[in-house]
């Protein structure tokens, strides 16, 4: 698998060591997605996209490279932390940069039109608009709604998870516990989420979710990251979560609290 064109950048080339490889990138990885087929909806993993393989207390761990290793706008004013790509954003990614590649266009360019396409793609990302503009953030951003932070005003919004590579346990992206509790997911949120929250030190981090929390309080709990500036508490906007509604109204007050902190900064 060699390389291709030189000087695409981003956090895991830059924090690459112990368990994480510098290979884990569109670098390395576009003539693997040139070389693909289209991936099937049912099944999107497909063995050549394999970047990582482990049983952790009799689970089954796998991690399939997902071309969303592009690098932070360091004029982010906001950090949108999900815990790992799941099944849809997964296909839709590597589908994008496929695309992307065969007409020609650079690794750098493949990987901006996997994160526009796929980021928090499906009823995910329209539920966390609802949630995020109910705290305030698109006051804060000087915005109508945070719905544009997907497209008009792109600029503003980073998108980013504690395993930024699809990372599946027995077959499934769902359990967000087991995850949490593999050594490759504690190497992932240290190395390279640490380096992307800390390359925008001004930027609100919000954490979607308790396994995304845990991944953003390590880097807390380091001292690379200020807490003042996570939202933790945040909760999954993810389609299956079905307490989101009850846990947002919980956090709610003190999320819009913590907002309006942050634009005061």
């Amino acid at each position: 698998m060699g390389q291709i064109a030189a000087g695409h950048t981003c956090a895991i080339k830059t924090a690459s060591g112990g368990l994480i490889s510098a290979d884990w990138c569109i670098e390395h990885f576009a003539p693997v997605l040139v070389g693909l087929p289209d991936l099937a909806e049912a099944d999107p993993a497909r063995p050549e996209l394999l970047i990582h393989e482990e049983t952790v207390r009799s689970k089954h761990v796998q991690i399939y490279y997902t071309p969303f290793d592009r690098s932070i706008d360091p004029g982010a004013k906001v950090i949108l932390v999900g815990v790992t790509p799941g099944r849809q954003q997964f296909r839709l990614a590597v589908q994008a940069a496929r695309a992307a590649l065969v007409e020609g266009c650079s690794p750098e360019e493949a990987v901006r039109r996997a994160d526009e396409t796929a980021s928090f793609a499906g009823p995910m990302r329209k539920n966390a608009v609802t949630m995020l503009d109910a705290i305030g953030l698109a006051d804060a951003l000087g915005i109508t709604t945070t719905s544009t932070l997907f497209d008009e005003h792109a600029g503003l919004c980073a998108t980013t998870s504690a395993v930024c590579h699809a990372m599946f346990v027995d077959g499934e992206t769902k359990s967000g516990d087991e995850i949490a509790k593999t050594p490759i997911f504690r190497a992932f949120a240290t190395q390279v989420l640490g380096a992307e929250l800390r390359g925008v030190p001004d930027a609100l981090v919000i954490p979607f979710g308790k396994t995304a929390a845990e991944a953003v309080r390590l880097n807390i709990e380091s001292g690379d990251v200020s807490a003042e500036r996570c939202l933790v508490g945040f909760p999954s906007p993810a389609g299956g979560n079905g307490h989101r509604k009850r846990l947002f109204e919980l956090e709610q007050d003190r999320l819009v609290a913590a907002v309006k902190a942050w634009a005061a900064r």
